[in-house]
């Protein structure tokens, strides 16, 4: 996984230091920006809640046009799931060895008949060929600020880098 990648699995501990101390509903589109690392762009998507507490965006960046970074926030907990899809061609349902998307993981094991904890999902992405890490935040994500804003737990609140 890059650096990049790393930092921005951190991405909520770097931007909510001076985090506002008001409670206000969030649009999903509060969630859309850009930022720079160093000479790389960093263009984060639209979020969106996949149920349960969860909720899933993509990253892009400057320096690796074909390849994303997702995002999964499980809110209640605070736990991340970053993985790294070096090339966004190998996901697509067109292509002869397609493999699912950290998002198709996550659903998948939602929706079957016994419990997976976040651990095995991203050992479940990692097995799909996505490389995955599992990371505890101390900060809201904005996603969870917009989803599910009572699930904050003791972290700090989310403020828009």
């Amino acid at each position: 996984m890059t650096s990049l990648a790393r930092r921005i699995g951190s991405l909520a501990v770097a931007v909510t230091i001076f985090a506002p101390m008001q409670v206000a509903a969030l649009d999903p589109a509060e969630c859309v920006f850009e930022t720079r690392e160093g000479a790389v762009t960093l263009a984060a998507n639209v979020v969106n809640d996949l149920g349960q507490g969860f909720v899933v965006q993509t990253f892009q960046t400057s320096d690796r046009p074909a390849a994303s970074i997702d995002i999964i926030d499980h809110c209640p907990t605070g736990q991340r799931i970053v993985s790294e899809l070096a090339n966004i061609g190998d996901y697509l349902v067109t292509t002869d060895n397609a493999r699912p998307t950290p998002r198709e993981v996550l659903q998948a094991a939602m929706a079957a008949p016994q419990v997976y904890s976040l651990e095995d999902v991203a050992a479940m992405i990692i097995a799909s060929g996505t490389p995955a890490t599992l990371v505890t935040l101390t900060q809201e994500s904005c996603g969870c600020a917009v989803y599910y804003p009572t699930d904050r737990g003791g972290r700090a609140r989310w403020a828009r880098p």
